[in-house]
């Protein structure tokens, strides 16, 4: 859950445990998994035995979990009957551990994406509510200063150039701009902008 939640959300990561069950059930199967494979070396006698020994070993076990669910002994290449089709159009399908985990892994993620962007949509849309009446410009002045301040000045402009741009392709609906901020910086952030307007 860490490792995937940061790698895709990583503006919006602490959100996924309040309002996305897929995310939890995304760590609750590599939890079981983890929980089944600690049962089976325990019960044939292949963990070491002591005090440090039942603290470390499912620690590690857990740890080590996507590891093991990413573990592929054999892969069968499948390349298409197309005599044009470069090796680049060659697949690999894994045989192994990684085979199940990753059909389960792509369903969950699916979900967790789906989740997220609903909650986001929605938030997004109430908070637009309570600013429609603030003038375009003062909005873009606001959003401005609270984009972080580690920002170089071009990649302040360059921001700021494509909200614009983003808000006149779109007839000037604040939803795709406030969209892309949230996308960009976060909710945590968006949420200091609409303190700032209302």
């Amino acid at each position: 859950m860490l490792e995937y939640g940061y790698r895709k959300f990583r503006n919006n990561y602490f959100l996924l445990f309040r309002f996305s069950i897929p995310f939890h059930v995304f760590g609750f199967l590599h939890g079981a998994l983890a929980a089944l494979i600690y049962w089976a070396m325990k019960t044939n006698h292949v963990l070491p035995t002591g005090q440090v020994a039942s603290v470390l070993s499912p620690i590690s076990i857990g740890l080590g979990i996507k590891g093991l669910t990413n573990l592929n002994f054999y892969s069968i290449s499948s390349k298409p009957s197309s005599k044009s089709s470069s090796n680049e159009d060659i697949q690999f399908i894994p045989v192994g551990p990684k085979l199940i985990i990753d059909a389960l892994e792509r369903y969950c993620e699916t979900l967790i994406e789906n989740s997220h962007d609903q909650y986001i949509d929605k938030h997004v849309y109430r908070s637009i509510d309570i600013i429609k009446t603030v003038d375009k410009g003062i909005i873009l002045q606001h959003m401005q200063r609270c984009l972080p301040h580690k920002l170089k000045k071009i990649q302040r402009m360059a921001f700021m150039q494509e909200i614009e741009q983003t808000l006149k392709e779109n007839n000037f609906d604040l939803y795709y701009g406030m969209r892309l901020f949230v996308n960009q910086y976060g909710l945590h952030r968006y949420k200091r902008l609409i303190d700032t307007l209302s």
